[in-house]
């Protein structure tokens, strides 16, 4: 959960880009700084373990990185990754379709978003513009908390994923996920 407005957490952001666009290490650097400054961490539970797993997947993003230590954070990736396939389902089942019709419109927004900052000389605050309205449509769902854990979790596996070519914890990822679903159906 961030601590200022979705207002001013856009305009930060897309500073930061437009500051740093042609130094990667400067801007991630900036970015991450700001997300742990500016992040109010949950107290316990799902949210706070997907947030661990967010700040794990950004720091794999670092730059300058070394390949065995980003291998080592990958395994961390992984390790987070696993347990939470399976809390991430099970939190799943208890959501309205209030909460789902939610994740099914932030989704296709955050994957436009992906795809539309990819592009050469992108509008950062156009692509950001479009997030102006989550907070407010977050605060409707029936199950916040949950909602916000589950969107946050797919997007940084998206972003892993888009990064690395691969779904964190690989096949063990997959296979957690498929017992979590398979286990809906008891």
């Amino acid at each position: 959960m961030i601590r200022q407005s979705n207002l001013a957490v856009r305009q930060r952001i897309g500073t930061e880009i437009e500051t740093y666009r042609n130094s990667s290490q400067e801007l991630w650097v900036g970015l991450r700084d700001f997300a742990v400054t500016n992040c109010v961490r949950g107290q316990s539970g799902l949210l706070r373990d997907v947030e661990d797993f967010c700040f794990a997947v950004f720091d794999c993003l670092e730059p300058s990185v070394s390949r065995e230590e980003r291998e080592q954070l990958m395994i961390h990736v992984g390790a987070l990754a696993v347990p939470l396939n399976l809390r991430i389902v099970d939190a799943g089942q208890r959501l309205t379709a209030s909460d789902n019709a939610f994740l099914v419109k932030w989704n296709i927004v955050a994957g436009t978003s992906m795809v539309a900052v990819r592009q050469p000389n992108p509008d950062v605050g156009l692509i950001l513009s479009a997030f102006a309205s989550f907070d407010s449509e977050l605060r409707q769902v029936d199950h916040s908390e949950s909602v916000l854990a589950i969107w946050l979790y797919a997007l940084y596996s998206t972003i892993c994923a888009s990064a690395f070519g691969t779904i964190p914890a690989g096949v063990l990822g997959i296979a957690s996920l498929g017992v979590g679903l398979a286990s809906l159906e008891k």
